[in-house]
């Protein structure tokens, strides 16, 4: 995994999954934690090179095995939206079960051993905000490191983003995948759409997607941009083919002609993909 220090006192850890951290003189937090509990400790390994703050807590931006199974090594207050952790609750009488973890076990091998799931011990309807000491070495006269945390929902109902003003840096969770295909099978991509809308407002300097490499300004407002025009455009393809009364199946059957996003993944994603938002369309219209 590559180690990137994207402003002072602030690191990402890329890989398949992306996590990172976020540094002041008093303490550090934790920004999602990958997949295992060795993921968690190389997070922990990264950090120490940086850093030697305590760490506050540990923010996860939504309820997926491969941004919270590291929680348990930072023995820290877990954050999150109270969405998120009534779906990390539920996933332990289901895809998190004993049953169903060894089936992760087989996959992961050595590096989910000792696995203890760890679930929020803090929880906000709408938002939190953290507070971690002045940058470090940034001199008396610097303000203090704000981390602000703010449900946004789409990728998930629980889904939230982490955004460190005085750097302009956004952790965009999984709002954002740079070169392969979104996940949706969980998501409103109307409330997805919205999120990416007010993240183009509020500018971020830096973006460190959930999934892919770190990501400028510039290159930000592409991703936001591509993003809302897959959505838009698959959902309008839903919607005028459902109008000229074509079913489910006839629909599935001419996925070829909906936009592509990535070309990771099209074969095994794109399908998929059209299916959950054309039944998103259809139940949208049901309610109507």
């Amino acid at each position: 995994m590559d180690e990137i220090i994207v402003r002072p006192g602030i690191g990402a850890l890329h890989g398949r999954v992306n996590a990172g951290f976020i540094a002041g003189e008093e303490s550090v937090v934790i920004v999602d934690t990958m997949y295992s509990p060795a993921d968690g400790r190389d997070i922990a390994a990264f950090v120490g090179k940086h850093t030697t703050a305590p760490v506050l807590a540990v923010v996860n931006t939504h309820q997926h095995a491969d941004h919270t199974f590291g929680n348990q090594v930072f023995g820290a207050p877990v954050v999150a939206s109270e969405a998120c952790r009534k779906r990390m609750a539920d996933n332990l009488q289901s895809s998190w079960s004993p049953a169903e973890l060894r089936n992760f076990r087989q996959t992961l091998g050595e590096r989910l051993e000792g696995l203890r799931i760890v679930l929020p011990s803090v929880t906000f309807a709408s938002g939190l905000t953290l507070h971690v000491g002045k940058a470090a070495g940034s001199g008396a006269a610097a303000q203090d490191r704000r981390i602000d945390i703010r449900l946004t929902a789409g990728h998930t109902p629980g889904h939230s983003m982490v955004f460190v003003p005085d750097q302009g840096v956004l952790f965009g969770g999984d709002l954002f995948f740079v070169g392969r295909y979104p996940f949706v099978r969980q998501a409103h991509t109307p409330s997805w759409v919205a999120a990416l809308e007010h993240i183009k407002r509020l500018g971020p300097e830096v973006l460190v997607p959930g999934h892919g490499p770190v990501c400028d300004a510039a290159e930000t407002l592409r991703q936001c941009d591509h993003h809302i025009s897959y959505f838009r455009e698959t959902r309008g393809k839903c919607e005028d083919m459902l109008a000229r009364g074509l079913g489910r199946d006839e629909i599935l059957a001419r996925a070829g002609e909906f936009p592509r996003f990535a070309a990771e993944g099209y074969e095994r994603m794109h399908q998929l993909n059209v299916g959950v938002i054309l039944d998103e369309v259809q139940s949208e219209a049901q309610a109507k």
